[in-house]
């Protein structure tokens, strides 16, 4: 029987959804998929539940980042040591997939390789010469820019159309508002001990100022305002969203937390609120705001 993917995809606008419905198109076919987009959007866990939702998704998903070293550090990542079959990547992901993650940054020398694995399903080893035939379905994540890259050059155009044979495209979350909330809500409810929504934790003002965000780091900058909103609400403080000090980033403002571990003293409403968390337990939350009973 098939199995459900376990990656949760938090899908809401239709730009999103579309990339979906193209992923779940893709997922039965063995051919190479390029997933382009800004960082940040979660083209790697779309590639995940491509690979999830496929024949091949009961086998290993390995990922390895194009941009984590030179050539060499890079072939010994993919081939391992010397005369041993097993350690590398090509092998520990037979059957399964391996996500090469901005290969715009994979030297010249792997694009060859990788070139000869996509079309001929071989790979010469550079540690000894070797020849290699991995069971592998190649994925790879690219920003916008891969094909004006391969236009000047300074990417392999036949590698470049061998990739984008299967292509999906993730919207930067500034053209999907829709969701910011749901995102939120998800992000939240995956922190430790969590029950919180999103409507629970920011009020008005700052649910607004973060749908009329432009969010230049995606959902990997709106996954921090969560957990940083999951800290606060821990320690008894006010959430309150900021712009940081460029002026592009939102954040959590945490002076008030900063006060507090100099001075830890807290206004009437917010100690009432930790208090009628934990249940009336006054030693509980001085535990959790890290004083003692007495100064609580």
């Amino acid at each position: 029987a098939k199995r459900a993917p376990s990656t949760r995809v938090v899908a809401v606008s239709a730009a999103l959804q579309q990339a979906l419905r193209r992923c779940d198109g893709f997922a039965r076919h063995t051919g190479p998929v390029l997933l382009f987009g800004e960082d940040g959007t979660g083209r790697a866990a779309l590639a995940r539940r491509l690979h999830e939702n496929g024949p091949r998704g009961a086998s290993p998903f390995l990922r390895l980042d194009c941009a984590g070293g030179d050539s060499a550090t890079l072939a010994w990542e993919l081939e391992g040591e010397a005369g041993d079959g097993t350690s590398g990547m090509l092998a520990r992901a037979a059957g399964g997939t391996l996500l090469l993650a901005g290969i715009e940054a994979l030297p010249p020398a792997l694009q060859m390789e990788t070139l000869r694995l996509v079309r001929d399903g071989a790979w010469r080893r550079r540690c000894d010469g070797g020849e290699m035939a991995p069971d592998v379905r190649i994925m790879a994540t690219a920003g916008d820019g891969l094909a004006a890259l391969a236009e000047a050059g300074r990417f392999r155009p036949d590698l470049y159309f061998r990739l984008r044979l299967m292509t999906v495209r993730v919207a930067p979350l500034r053209e999907r508002k829709q969701d910011v909330l749901p995102l939120l809500d998800h992000f939240l409810s995956r922190l430790e001990g969590s029950t919180l929504t999103a409507r629970s934790v920011f009020d008005v003002a700052a649910l607004t100022a973060m749908a009329e965000h432009h969010w230049p780091g995606n959902v990997a900058e709106l996954e921090a305002v969560a957990q940083q909103a999951w800290l606060c609400r821990r320690h008894g403080l006010p959430v309150v969203v900021r712009r940081d000090e460029t002026g592009d980033c939102l954040v959590i403002d945490d002076t008030a937390e900063v006060a507090e571990a100099r001075n830890p003293r807290l206004s009437g409403s917010a100690l009432q609120s930790l208090i009628a968390r934990t249940g009336g337990n006054k030693a509980r939350a001085a535990r959790q705001l890290g004083v003692s009973r007495m100064t609580l």
